[in-house]
């Protein structure tokens, strides 16, 4: 199997300051997103088994091709020369999708290659993600350090997949929407950081992250039950234009797997931990 794909996102933005105690923004994005993905699958006949059949193969491929629109705004508030309130909402991005995909089959016969014309198909239809409530806060100890704070609100159940007038078919996606807002739920998400400054040239660093799982209890999921939780700290050193830093990442999270539906069925539970490492270092001209 071979995977790749991204999402790639233009954005047309404009922001102002009242008073330099008021700030406001807003953006426009162009979000493009690509994935293609190719599984082959090959089966050998053992020694003795067939006398005619050396191999077959069986092939899948799919390419989805996206283009969509959504805003982005937000104010920060500076009621006094410390502290800072923030607050922004990203809107539902509405993506309009195509889908190509193709199937085929291979069988040599000792030699002798049988290849019936690929099956090959198109579909498109639209998506919505879903909204995005963020909220932040910060308090500026002069030039000793500062505290912050983020909080995100997300609510998976209410992503969406629609007809598209262009692929002129009627199917509305009823079920596979249902199971959405069955499967999935509204997430807090949390970040937390202090950074301390002394002689002037250093920073040390703590934070911690919470990410709640969108998963509903019990669903079969084959991924992240649990809430994601890091815990990081780093170091920092500046000078002039020259600049270093170091952080260490480390994150737990539970990993939910049925082998089978969950209504006959015990989860099996994995915790993870990791430990990343990152560093950076850069001149400012």
């Amino acid at each position: 199997m071979e995977r790749s794909g991204g999402i790639s996102e233009l954005s047309f933005g404009g922001a102002a300051n009242i008073g330099d105690r008021f700030f406001w923004g807003a953006s426009i994005g162009i979000p493009f997103l690509n994935f293609s993905e190719e599984i082959t699958h090959r089966e050998t006949p053992g020694s003795g088994l067939t006398q005619s059949l050396s191999s077959f193969t069986y092939t899948e491929t799919l390419d989805v091709e996206g283009v969509g629109i959504n805003l982005k705004a937000g104010v920060i508030i500076k009621p006094t020369q410390s502290l800072r309130i923030g607050a922004a909402i990203h809107t539902p991005t509405a993506y309009s999708v195509s889908d190509s995909y193709s199937r085929g089959i291979l069988a040599d016969f000792s030699g002798e290659v049988e290849q019936p014309d690929d099956f090959v198909g198109s579909f498109d239809y639209r998506l919505k993600t879903p909204l995005r409530l963020i909220a932040n806060a910060a308090f500026i100890a002069g030039k000793s350090g500062i505290i912050s704070a983020d909080y995100q609100y997300v609510d998976y159940s209410t992503g969406k997949l629609k007809k598209s007038s262009l692929s002129g078919d009627s199917y509305n996606f009823e079920s596979e929407n249902e199971q959405a807002r069955q499967s999935y739920r509204g997430t807090h998400n949390i970040n937390a950081g202090v950074e301390i400054r002394f002689a002037k040239v250093y920073r040390v660093r703590v934070g911690a992250k919470y990410m709640q799982s969108p998963f509903e209890e019990g669903e079969l999921t084959e991924g992240i039950d649990g809430p994601i939780i890091s815990y990081t700290g780093g170091f920092g050193y500046r000078y002039d234009d020259f600049y270093l830093d170091i952080a260490a990442i480390y994150t737990e999270k539970d990993t939910s797997h049925y082998a089978y539906s969950s209504s006959y069925i015990d989860e099996a539970i994995v915790n993870r931990t990791q430990i990343n490492i990152l560093t950076s270092i850069g001149w400012r001209f």
